[in-house]
């Protein structure tokens, strides 16, 4: 699904979908789950986790 799309179905700015994939924002849970929801996909896989996380 587009950006544009997403963040129309969510309310929410380009800008701010942008940031959490540039890792300069983090997700709160409800919008995660929100995103996970619209995707139909689970939470964890909209994550990248490193060993040190954990």
């Amino acid at each position: 699904m587009p950006l544009e799309r997403l963040a129309l179905e969510l309310r929410v700015r380009r800008e701010r979908l942008d940031d959490f994939i540039d890792n300069k924002r983090v997700m709160s849970l409800k919008l995660a789950i929100s995103i996970a929801d619209t995707l139909q996909c689970e939470v964890r896989s909209l994550y990248e986790l490193t060993p040190s996380d954990v």
